[in-house]
C-alpha cells in the first residue's frame, strides 16, 4: 500500500492504522459471514465500513488518536473506550 500511494504521487496520504484497520476488519466480516458473498451483498451487510467520516473507525478511535504522527506511521490499537 506504502508503494502504491507513493506510485501515485501520494506518499503523504498512506496512514498505517487506518490501513491495517480497514484490512482487520474487512477480514473479520468476510469470516462472520461464513460463505462468499458478491460485493453487493458485502456492502449492504457492513455499511459502517463504507462510512468514512463518523464510520466505524469513529467507533474504535478517538480523533487525535487518528490524526497523530504515531498512527500514520505504525499500526495503533483502538483506543476508544479505555
Amino acid at each position: 500500500m506504502k508503494r502504491f500511494a507513493a506510485a501515485q504521487g501520494k506518499k503523504q496520504l498512506y496512514h498505517e492504522t487506518i490501513t491495517w484497520a480497514y484490512l482487520l476488519l474487512i477480514r473479520e466480516r468476510m469470516a462472520r459471514a461464513g460463505r462468499a458473498e458478491t460485493w453487493e451483498e458485502f456492502a449492504r451487510h457492513n455499511p459502517d465500513l463504507l462510512t468514512w467520516k463518523g464510520g466505524v473507525l469513529a467507533t474504535l478511535y478517538r480523533q487525535e488518536t487518528l490524526d497523530s504522527d504515531r498512527a500514520r506511521h505504525t499500526f495503533v490499537l483502538p483506543d476508544r473506550g479505555r
